[in-house]
């Protein structure tokens, strides 16, 4: 998520300076940079062209002396001035309420208006591949909803709606699409390892996450919770329903193009890394 963010940075300095080239810059230890450890973000940015190039902290110093100063906007992804978070305390983040995400990161370059929208471009590889896993599944285009009711709980348990209203939603969903008559089909996207919801069909773990955006364009609906793949969305078309995280302001990771769902009186902003107190 936190890479298809910058994505969205990259994709309004290139409206706003279309001649310039974009530099991500990212840290990385002098042990990473020997060993060739990557970043995991990096495949994030495969084939986009609003980046002209990802590189290390320690990397670029050999790297810079190719480009001229007037030719590129470096962004150095370890400044504070492009976070939505404030600070990472122990138990909780402080975040910037300033606005989306998206919007922050480009106020640190004065720029504005600020298109809410992420980017992931894929290879025509990948596209195939995806579209085999459709075909061999006979998901045609517009009829099939995907979901990904399962979210990292690393980091915060806040992400996660409850399973069980999950459960009870695609029955609901199911009950209305038989009932309309209509050739609808509930596609479960995640990992391997997810746990399953009943009455689904299960394509977790068999795409990466970048072979996820051909099957979400082609979809009628996506229903997440908030987190990657509700940023992944927000590079596509495709009508997208996105359950709050109670953890964030209620503006910071929302797109206004999705249907973003918060509790009529939940808590918002709460920044705790454990359950967030109703």
């Amino acid at each position: 998520g936190g890479a298809l963010i910058w994505t969205g940075l990259a994709r309004n300095i290139k409206r706003r300076f279309p001649d310039k080239k974009v530099i991500f810059i990212y840290p990385q230890s002098f042990k990473g940079l020997i060993l060739g450890v990557k970043n995991s973000d990096l495949e994030i940015y495969q084939h986009n062209p609003d980046i002209a190039l990802v590189i290390s902290q320690i990397a670029w110093k050999w790297r810079k002396h190719n480009y001229q100063d007037d030719d590129f906007i470096k962004i150095d992804l370890a400044q504070q001035k492009y976070h939505y978070w404030v600070s990472d305390e122990e138990d909780r983040m402080i975040y910037n309420q300033s606005g989306h995400a998206i919007d922050i990161a480009c106020k640190a370059l004065a720029i504005s208006p600020v298109e809410l929208r992420t980017r992931l471009v894929l290879n025509r590889q990948e596209e195939e591949e995806a579209e085999r896993l459709l075909a061999d599944f006979k998901l045609n285009q517009g009829q099939y909803i995907c979901i990904e009711p399962n979210t990292k709980k690393t980091f915060t348990h806040n992400k996660q709606w409850p399973w069980q209203h999950w459960q009870t939603l695609i029955d609901q969903l199911q009950d209305w699409i038989k009932d309309s008559k209509l050739d609808y089909k509930i596609v479960q996207l995640g990992t391997a390892d997810s746990p399953l919801l009943n009455n689904i069909i299960n394509l977790t773990g068999q795409t990466t996450f970048r072979q996820l955006k051909r099957l979400i364009d082609k979809a009628k609906l996506v229903i997440v919770n908030e987190g990657g793949i509700a940023h992944l969305a927000a590079s596509s078309e495709t009508k997208t329903a996105v359950i709050s995280n109670p953890s964030l302001p209620a503006k910071l990771m929302t797109y206004p193009q999705h249907i973003n769902i918060e509790a009529r009186d939940g808590v918002h902003n709460c920044g705790s890394k454990k359950s967030c107190e109703q």
